[in-house]
This record gives C-alpha cells, sequence and structure tokens, in this order.
C-alpha cells in the first residue's frame, strides 16, 4: 500500500470490503435492524472490536492490535519533534 493520497485508494476500498465481509453481511443473516440509530449502534461496537480488541492479522503489524501500531506510530513521530 502507498502514502499519503495514493494510498487511500488502496487502503479505503480494502476497509470497505472488510466492513461489509466481516460484519455487515454476516449481522444482516442474523438481525433486522428497524433503525439507523440502532445499526449505527452495532456499527460502532464493531469498530471498537475491530480496532481495539482484535490482534491484527498483517505480518508488518506481529499479532499488534490496530490501536498499538497507531498509538506506536505516534510515541514515534513525537520522539522526532
Amino acid at each position: 500500500m502507498g502514502t499519503g493520497e495514493n494510498g487511500w485508494r488502496f487502503s479505503a476500498p480494502r476497509f470497505n470490503r472488510t466492513v461489509l465481509d466481516k460484519f455487515l453481511r454476516p449481522v444482516f443473516r442474523q438481525r433486522l435492524y428497524t433503525s439507523a440509530k440502532a445499526l449505527q449502534e452495532a456499527v460502532d461496537k464493531w469498530l471498537k472490536f475491530y480496532n481495539h480488541e482484535r490482534p491484527h492479522q498483517g505480518y508488518r503489524n506481529m499479532g499488534k492490535r490496530p490501536i498499538d501500531t497507531v498509538q506506536g506510530s505516534v510515541r514515534a513521530v513525537h520522539a522526532c519533534l
């Protein structure tokens, strides 16, 4: 994946597919949401799990959670300032 504007062209569609495959399709097979608010609450809960609880499967992150990777990058940037 590239960086900057070009990187987003690859990462955003990949993330959208992950949301579709790992959350939306499975949950819509199990439940009918009667309001946008209820669906948003379910999405928020899943995103918290996705970013803060599950280990990342990418080889660069070595099993760390996505939030750990982001926080490590932020610390590295602050150390350079």
